[in-house]
């Protein structure tokens, strides 16, 4: 189902208190609301949500959530510059939020390498970064960690086909060919398009 689709429903358990759990709500519930009214482009009801609802959540996950809020917003709003400065100045601590934020940061260099190539060296050392991390980290499941591996792998190889002299579109084409388990799949094959389209 389309996230978006589930934006009234979660519009009118907040209005009646039914999605609340001993007045909390869960960082699930805070995060898909998020990123529901975001792809939607409601940024109007993501700041009132944000700015009342926040507070709804657990104490220590608070700061971590208002910010990958935020930064999840103004990525959504196409404000790239304000969104790399949040999530480069704020220190996340919540596992689950510093790997969505390092993947966020991951697209965000990207899209400023499509924008403007003096990009291109902050972009492929963050590539190395996230992955070292990753590679560091233990997982529950080691599905789960190949999948964010593989977004790292598949962005990687678009960024390094986008940069090369002698374009080749098939290659671009077929990036995602065949693949399974690909964090972001979605987001990448946009990507995969618009390169197509800028280097036609």
């Amino acid at each position: 189902m389309d996230i978006t689709a589930s934006l009234p429903l979660y519009k009118i358990g907040l209005k009646t208190g039914i999605i609340f759990n001993n007045k909390k709500l869960t960082q699930t519930t805070y995060m898909t609301i998020v990123i529901a009214s975001n792809v939607k482009k409601d940024f109007i009801f993501t700041d009132k949500f944000i700015k009342k609802y926040t507070t709804y959540l657990d104490h220590k996950i608070q700061d971590d959530a208002f910010n990958w809020a935020m930064a999840h917003k103004t990525y959504r709003m196409e404000k790239l510059s304000e969104c790399l400065d949040i999530l480069l100045k704020y220190d996340f601590k919540i596992f689950q939020l510093q790997l969505l934020t390092k993947s966020l940061t991951t697209q965000v260099y990207f899209d400023l390498h499509l924008e403007n190539n003096s990009y291109q060296p902050f972009l492929f050392n963050y590539f190395d970064s996230f992955e070292k991390w990753l590679n560091r980290e233990k997982f529950r499941s080691e599905n789960f960690k190949t999948g964010f591996l593989k977004f790292i792998q598949k962005t990687r190889a678009l960024a390094k086909h986008y940069s090369e002299n002698d374009f080749q579109s098939e290659k671009v084409k077929n990036l995602l060919e065949g693949e399974t388990n690909v964090q972001g799949s979605k987001w990448l094959g946009q990507r995969i398009e618009k390169v197509l389209d800028l280097k036609k």
